[in-house]
């Protein structure tokens, strides 16, 4: 018997077929100079996804941070196993301890072979935790939206305010045929102007122009904000409040045609509702000054001022529903929806949650076609390679290795070739979420919370169902090595 195992392993040779891959190594110069120019790489396209000021960037930076990645990810995956190996055999202690010797030159081995697959893997994953991400983040965050966008019933704007085109008498009429009573209602004057920012100064434009910063300025009188909303704001001449959505205004002053406002910050309930539901793309003010100051000092002289009416009003969904059709259908017949047009919150539930339900029933669909075939490579590459391995494994334990030591080399073999994707994958996401977040504000007002809820939820999800597929392969794997 001894003999035989002699002859068997002088045949194999085993020393040669487990650093089979040294020939793969000399093939690779300058593997430090690479590896750092491929993490630059991927290191640039980071910073264009962060780095994206304006709606106008944004297909133009997310395509150039994806192929910058893509090509630093393959490229680096190409001869990580070298640099594994490397950094390894720096400590003999650790390299050539038992099991550790097999099991780091198997794995970097398998990563050699394998690297063009698993970066397709990589990048089939991070596509997963975007688009699941993506879908659950409009669906969760809709009634958020909504309710941001449109906080009343009923919402009605006037483009102008002086001809008093919509009168409370119309609604009275329609409440009482139907017999709803009235909880809520507000009416603000207000005016928008857009400015663009010079220096320290908003200077008042015409158009937006995106190479510089520009503010979607809305303007409400003390005096309409205080009757609307039933408070007593008192400012005087050189002050005003600022209420920024976004917080992107960090300065305690505002200069409006070189004339210098100071500014108390405060969140004013329900004022955004006189944006119109639309998003501009670019950041919204609203500033409440005196009416004075407003007519002689910010708005020019040809300035109109708008008007916004907010409705709440008893009843059932189907009910503020009818309601709002018989005020709209009213505004048409009048001849008005030129200069008045309404909106409904109910409406706006109705259309939102069919729009970004189907989305995120799309994005569920394309998240299992991704899954699948990201996990049909790794399986099919692995499963491949099972007579190669097992004619390896054969020639350990025919130099002293048990089979409790193969089998525990195979199950930290395949966790690692698992998890080392799904790693790369989740440190890409991480530097996504950022450029998702101002794609998804571009459609919905959502919260940097909800967005990173909405990823956790599909990363542990997606975890699970690869910790199955995992338990899966590894059964047949560890059962074709017997």
């Amino acid at each position: 018997q001894q003999v035989f195992n002699l002859v068997y392993i002088m045949k194999y040779n085993p020393i040669d077929t487990i650093l089979n891959q040294k020939k793969s190594e000399k093939k690779i110069k300058f593997v430090w100079i690479r590896g750092i120019i491929s993490i630059s790489v991927i290191a640039i396209g980071y910073w264009f996804a962060l780095n994206i000021k304006n709606s106008t960037q944004v297909v133009s930076h997310i395509l150039i941070a994806a192929i910058m990645v893509i090509v630093g990810t393959i490229s680096l995956l190409q001869i990580f196993s070298v640099i594994i190996l490397q950094i390894c055999k720096k400590n003999n202690e650790f390299y050539y301890r038992k099991n550790n010797f097999f099991l780091i030159s198997k794995f970097a081995h398998k990563l050699n072979q394998n690297s063009l697959a698993i970066s397709l893997i990589t990048i089939l994953f991070v596509g997963i935790l975007t688009v699941s991400t993506a879908g659950a983040a409009l669906y969760a965050g809709a009634d958020y939206s909504i309710q941001e966008r449109y906080p009343n019933d009923i919402q009605i704007w006037n483009d102008s305010a002086e001809n008093n085109a919509f009168k409370e008498e119309n609604l009275d009429t329609i409440l009482k045929k139907e017999n709803i009573s009235l909880k809520g209602y507000i009416d603000l004057v207000y005016a928008e102007q857009l400015y663009e920012k010079t220096g320290e100064n908003l200077n008042m434009c015409d158009t937006v122009d995106y190479t510089k910063k520009n503010y979607d300025v809305y303007l409400i009188s003390m005096e309409s904000y205080n009757k609307a909303f039933g408070k007593n704001i008192q400012l005087s001449k050189n002050e005003v409040i600022l209420y920024d959505e976004k917080q992107v205004w960090k300065d305690n002053n505002i200069t409006f045609n070189n004339k210098q406002y100071h500014v108390q910050k405060m969140k004013l309930e329900g004022i955004h509702a006189i944006k119109n539901g639309a998003k501009s793309g670019i950041d919204s003010l609203y500033v409440i000054a005196t009416k004075d100051e407003i007519v002689k000092s910010i708005l020019p002289s040809s300035f109109s001022w708008k008007e916004y009416i907010g409705i709440d009003i008893t009843g059932s969904f189907s009910e503020k529903l009818e309601i709002y059709e018989d005020l709209n259908n009213q505004i048409i017949n009048s001849n008005l929806e030129e200069s008045v047009y309404a909106s409904s919150q109910q409406q706006a539930y109705r259309e939102m949650y069919f729009l970004y339900g189907a989305f995120f029933y799309i994005s569920i669909l394309l998240s299992i076609m991704l899954l699948v075939a990201s996990t049909v490579i790794l399986y099919y590459k692995l499963t491949n390679e099972v007579i190669q391995d097992q004619e390896k494994f054969e020639i350990m334990k025919y130099v002293g290795m048990k089979e409790n030591e193969s089998k525990k080399i195979i199950g930290i073999q395949m966790k690692l070739i698992y998890v080392f994707p799904v790693f790369v994958a989740f440190v890409h996401f991480i530097f996504v979420l950022q450029s998702l977040k101002i794609c998804l504000n571009m459609v919905i007002n959502l919260s940097q919370y909800l967005l990173i809820q909405c990823s956790i939820a599909v990363l542990i999800f997606v975890l699970l169902i690869l910790a199955m597929l995992y338990l899966l392969v590894y059964r047949r794997y560890y059962r074709a090595m017997k």
